[in-house]
């Protein structure tokens, strides 16, 4: 019903006339008004539900998730505390409880929290031949940190594998396949394995994202003013021909259009067009995917370089990247490079 939520909210309002005391019905055109971005209409709904059924924990759930959107978030983790009060076990809540944790800063709680994950039917646990590191003494063995989620999400937690190297005796690395050759310049790692390959012997395995819990860090190891990944020194120049008075400007507006929450992450190519206006500026378009056809959409190759033909791997990308003055990107994988290499970013968030 959420693909066409407008609609659905008509015939949830037109199933209210007959049964106007049931609870699922208030939760569903909650749900659809979150949909659709109407977060105090959501909430509203959501709290006529709670009203009709006081001990329904998905009333409270859809409550929470609603007041996360608006910005309540201190209000949504009270949501949340009462739908796990009256099912200890709803999983998807501690899920969302963990975001909005991490949202509100407190990593430690959060990165607890956020071993949720795996009791989640979409992010079962990877088996292997040898124990999980929970946070043990592991001096003197071999460890593999596999990869798990999105590039972003490698290239952020990247930063820990240095922490790691420190209490044991060796570290490999599982990647994608187009993050491998970015990897190779990352501090603290023996060995770069793209998924699929074959592993060395290892003592113990962990996933990339639970480092923070089990590495027992705080908010001071998050932010480092050093880079540690894209060293571009040994790659090929990428030379970008433009007006050397000029500033370079990257920009990316799109992530991947499956991911679930594109409606909110991507934006419209049409809202930098005044940017492309500006003197004393020369834009470059490192945008990937279906995107990219944007620019001709817009009647824009005159006035942007597009980088895409040139951009095999996030090692070309680094390249770029370190060519230009500024990078301006939605929060996107190529963001969270910039961060990583150090270099200006300006991140665009739908909040």
């Amino acid at each position: 019903s959420l693909s066409f939520p407008e609609a659905a909210i008509i015939c949830y309002q037109k199933c209210l006339s007959l049964r106007p005391e049931s609870m699922g019905l208030y939760s569903n055109i909650g749900n659809a008004h979150r949909d659709l971005g109407n977060y105090k209409l959501s909430v509203k709904y959501h709290n006529k539900s709670i009203k009709i059924a006081p001990k329904n924990p998905e009333a409270y759930f859809n409550l929470g998730l609603a007041l996360r959107d608006l910005g309540k978030l201190q209000q949504s983790l009270d949501a949340f505390s009462k739908t796990l009060h009256l099912n200890p076990n709803h999983d998807k809540c501690k899920w969302d409880q963990a975001l909005t944790l991490l949202t509100m800063g407190d990593y430690k709680n959060g990165f607890d929290q956020y071993e949720s994950r795996w009791n989640l039917e979409k992010m079962p646990m990877r088996q292997f031949s040898r124990p999980q590191w929970t946070g043990e003494d592991i001096s003197g063995k071999k460890l593999l940190v596999y990869q798990e989620q999105g590039f972003g999400d490698m290239i952020q937690f990247a930063r820990f594998i240095p922490m790691v190297k420190k209490i044991c005796t060796e570290v490999f690395i599982e990647v994608q396949p187009e993050l491998h050759s970015l990897f190779l310049s990352l501090e603290g790692a023996d060995t770069i394995l793209s998924k699929g390959s074959e592993f060395p012997d290892f003592d113990f395995c962990i996933p990339i994202m639970s480092l923070f819990k089990c590495l027992k860090l705080g908010k001071k190891h998050i932010y480092q003013q050093k880079s540690y990944l894209g060293n571009t020194q040994n790659s090929k120049q990428i030379v970008l021909n433009k007006n050397k008075q000029n500033k370079r400007v990257g920009i990316v507006w799109a992530g991947k259009p499956s991911h679930k929450n594109d409606k909110n992450r991507s934006c419209s190519f049409k809202e930098f067009l005044k940017l492309l206006s500006l003197k004393g500026i020369d834009v470059f378009s490192l945008q990937k995917g279906p995107r990219t056809s944007d620019i001709k959409k817009f009647g824009c190759e005159s006035l942007i370089t597009d980088l895409n033909p040139t951009i095999r791997d996030f090692s070309d990308t680094a390249q770029l990247i370190s060519e230009l003055d500024l990078l301006i990107s939605v929060d996107t994988a190529v963001a969270h490079l910039g961060g990583a290499m150090g270099r200006p970013v300006w991140l665009l968030l739908p909040y």
